[in-house]
């Protein structure tokens, strides 16, 4: 089941202000929170969701993919759909991937996100 696909600003801005609104934040500074946030979520504008390439299967919790049916859905994920153009994008950090932490239930249809990413890098790094 894909639990978000695409998203516009407007979703995504309100999945940040839900988040940056949470009592847990009590007492941070705002550059602590806007850290923290950024483990997991993007800054509205910034969301590889915005580009309808990206989606998000099942549950946003890596631990219901290590067993039972959602274990089956990563193993067949990763076995399958490269041949349709999909990947994990937000992988293991233990090989050194910096950025976004591990979500298991990230896929990106590269066909199509690999130069959207190719040219938001390049209007980032200007």
């Amino acid at each position: 089941m894909i639990v978000s696909g695409t998203r516009s600003f407007a979703h995504q801005k309100s999945i940040w202000e839900r988040k940056w609104g949470r009592t847990r934040y009590m007492g941070w500074s705002e550059i602590e929170k806007a850290v923290d946030i950024l483990s997991y979520s993007s800054m509205p504008g910034t969301s590889r969701h915005h580009w309808g390439t990206d989606m998000d299967f099942n549950s946003l919790d890596n631990s219901y993919f290590e067993s039972g049916i959602g274990l089956e859905l990563y193993d067949f994920l990763h076995r399958y759909a490269g041949e349709f153009g999909f990947v994990q994008v937000y992988t293991s950090k233990n090989g050194g991937r910096s950025g976004y932490e591990e979500e298991k239930w990230h896929w990106s249809y590269m066909p199509t996100a690999a130069p959207m990413l190719h040219q938001y890098n390049q209007l980032v790094n200007t």
